[in-house]
C-alpha cells in the first residue's frame, strides 16, 4: 500500500493554509526539499547541514505569483519532541537562520482554535502579507517612513 502525502493533522495544516494563502495569490507546495529553496551552493556551509539540506525537506513552502519562496511552514505534531527530530528541527532552524529565510513552526492548535473567524496560521500568513504590502508601500512613497 503507498503512503499517502499528508497524515490527518497535515492535511487540516496543509487546507488551512491553501485557503489563507490563496486569498493574496500565494501558492503553497508541499514536501519541498530544502536544498531546493535555499541557495546551499558554495555557501560555506558545513558538510553536515549541505548534506542535511540535500536529503530534508520543508513541510510547505508558500510561493508568490512569480514562485519565487516567501516562507516555509513546519507542522510540527508529537514526534517533534523526540531527540532525533529535535536535531533535524535544530538544523533546519540554523540554514534558514543562515539564509534568512522565514520559518514558521506551527502546532495543531494552531489549526483548530478559531478567532475572529481565523485560525492562528491564517492570521499569521495575513499579518505576513499585510508586512510585506506595507513595507512595499513606504519603499514606492506611499506611506512615509
Amino acid at each position: 500500500m503507498m503512503k499517502p502525502l499528508f497524515n490527518s493533522q497535515e492535511e487540516k495544516a496543509y487546507e488551512n493554509l491553501k485557503v489563507s494563502c490563496e486569498r493574496f495569490g500565494y501558492e503553497v507546495f508541499a514536501k519541498i526539499r530544502v536544498a531546493d529553496v535555499l541557495p546551499i551552493e558554495a555557501s560555506g556551509i558545513s558538510t553536515d547541514l549541505y548534506s542535511f539540506a540535500l536529503k530534508s525537506h520543508f513541510d510547505f513552502v508558500v510561493y508568490d505569483s512569480l514562485r519565487t519562496p516567501l516562507f516555509a511552514v513546519e507542522f510540527d505534531g508529537p514526534t517533534h519532541l523526540k531527540t532525533n527530530q529535535a536535531r533535524r528541527d535544530a538544523k533546519k532552524d540554523e540554514l534558514c537562520k543562515r539564509f534568512k529565510f522565514p520559518l514558521l513552526r506551527t502546532i495543531q492548535s494552531h489549526i483548530s482554535k478559531k478567532y475572529r473567524n481565523l485560525t492562528i496560521l491564517s492570521w499569521i500568513v495575513e499579518v505576513y502579507h499585510l508586512e510585506t504590502a506595507f513595507n512595499e508601500a513606504q519603499e514606492k512613497g506611499l506611506i512615509p517612513y
